[in-house]
């Protein structure tokens, strides 16, 4: 009777301490999107308003891992980055947009960010 108890109370506690595992796994993932959200942030206060304006019309989407990348939604491949220190516009595999159509919608945002921001035609960066 002893041993089935001790094999009741060792099942629990195995069951409280994986619950507290996931628990501290939960509270790392949210401390982990805090954090994102912060750089985000932060990172927005050196993107000019105009492009910010666009993500939030869901003209650009902006990524959360790397906030200074924005991308045309419906454009395979390439990618806007802007360069914080510099203040410019930089291109990233803007060559491998597949079709003509994209290319057109990758050109069109580039072209509506150079006429808000009034800054000069973007870098293709080749890394």
């Amino acid at each position: 009777m002893e041993t089935k108890k001790l094999k009741v109370l060792e099942g629990a506690l195995i069951t409280l301490y994986n619950l507290q595992m996931e628990i501290k796994k939960t509270i790392k993932s949210i401390e982990s999107e805090k954090n994102k959200i912060e750089s985000v942030n932060y990172t927005n206060n050196l993107i000019p308003e105009a492009i910010l304006k666009m993500v939030e019309n869901g003209e650009l989407v902006q990524w959360v891992k790397n906030p200074i990348y924005f991308f045309v939604p419906k454009v395979k491949k390439a990618r806007l980055v802007w360069d914080t220190k510099n203040q410019i516009l930089c291109s990233r595999f803007r060559d491998e947009i597949p079709t003509a159509e994209q290319r057109l919608l990758f050109t069109q945002a580039i072209l509506k960010i150079i006429r808000e921001v009034k800054i000069n035609p973007p870098i293709d960066v080749r890394i």
